[in-house]
C-alpha cells in the first residue's frame, strides 16, 4: 500500500507524486490549467525527458525541446496537431544547453519564427564542440572517472556522444534570461531561478 500525504498524493522516498502515472512516451497531458507535461522519448538508456507546454494568449510557449532525432520531430508534429491545434509556437525556453533539452530549439524557432530564451552561459555552452577524436582524451576520461564511471562506461559514453543526436540544431540569436527575471506566460508569472 502506498504512503499518502495529507492531500491524498502518493509519497515515494519522501517525494510527492500528484499524478499516479506519467504520460505515455511521446504523449502530453494537461497537469494544470494551461500547463501540459510532454514525455519526450530519448534513444538511449535514459529513455525520456520531461518537457512542458504552456498556453499563452493566442499560442504556446515550450520549456525545453528534446534531442535532435527524427523521433523527436515526429512527436512535435503530433503536438502541433493534437495539442496546439493550429495555434503557433510563440517562444522556446531552454533550461540548459544539454542536447536533450535544446537539441531542436533552432528547428522550432525557425519553423515558427519565434525567439529562444536561455541564459548567456547556457547559450555559449551550445557551441562547445563534441569531441571528435577516435578515442577520448585524458580530460574526458578524468572527468568521468571522478564521477564514478568505469573504463567500459566511459568508452560507451564517448561512442554515444559522437552520434549526431548530440549536435543540437543551432540558432543565431536568443533572448537572455537572468536570475530573478519574470516572464508572464498565460495567467501566470514565472520567475527565473
Amino acid at each position: 500500500m502506498a504512503e499518502l500525504d495529507d492531500n491524498g498524493h502518493e509519497l515515494r522516498g519522501g517525494l510527492r507524486y500528484p499524478w499516479p502515472q506519467p504520460p505515455a512516451s511521446g504523449q502530453a497531458g494537461e497537469v494544470a490549467a494551461g500547463v501540459w507535461w510532454l514525455r519526450m522519448p530519448l534513444p538511449f538508456r535514459l529513455d525520456h525527458i520531461n518537457l512542458y507546454l504552456l498556453r499563452h494568449d493566442h499560442g504556446w510557449v515550450v520549456v525545453d525541446t528534446g534531442m535532435n532525432t527524427a523521433q523527436t520531430q515526429e512527436v512535435w508534429a503530433r503536438v502541433f496537431e493534437q495539442v496546439f491545434a493550429g495555434q503557433p509556437l510563440l517562444a522556446v525556453i531552454c533550461t540548459h544547453y544539454h542536447t536533450d533539452h535544446a537539441g531542436v530549439a533552432g528547428w522550432l524557432a525557425e519553423r515558427f519564427r519565434c525567439p529562444v530564451y536561455m541564459t548567456a552561459a547556457e547559450y555559449r555552452s551550445l557551441y562547445v564542440a563534441v569531441p571528435g577524436e577516435q578515442a577520448p582524451g585524458w580530460d574526458f576520461v578524468n572527468f568521468y572517472a571522478k564521477a564514478g564511471f568505469g573504463d567500459e562506461q566511459i568508452g560507451e559514453l564517448y561512442r554515444l556522444v559522437q552520434n549526431g543526436h548530440f549536435r543540437p540544431l543551432h540558432f543565431n540569436s536568443y533572448r537572455r534570461l537572468r536570475e530573478g527575471d519574470r516572464l508572464r506566460i498565460g495567467s501566470r508569472q514565472w520567475r527565473v531561478v
